[in-house]
């Protein structure tokens, strides 16, 4: 995912980078979407809820420029997954 959707696409931030390595997607979908974890689509979990494809996941988290002491108000992240890669991501700044 990294290597093929990421960084071909100007994913240049190596904190977020680490951080889609570190952060499996597989926890947070529904079983029967396992196979799909990796692809660059947005994966149905329940009615109207989907988790976002990694592409659009990590433009939407570069672009905040988060940096480590800056405050983040995440409101209405779905299954956490947004949110687990942003906090991962500051850790390592």
């Amino acid at each position: 995912m990294v290597d093929c959707q990421l960084k071909p696409n100007k994913i240049i931030n190596l904190n977020l980078i680490h951080a889609f390595l570190k952060v499996p997607r597989e926890i947070f979908v529904n079983k029967k979407n396992i196979n799909q974890c990796y692809l660059d689509v947005n994966i149905d979990l329940t009615k109207n809820r989907f988790l976002l494809n990694p592409m659009v996941c990590a433009r939407l988290i570069q672009s905040l420029n988060i940096h480590k002491n800056d405050t983040v108000l995440t409101i209405g992240s779905g299954v956490g997954y947004n949110r687990s890669e942003e906090h991962t991501s500051e850790l390592q700044s």
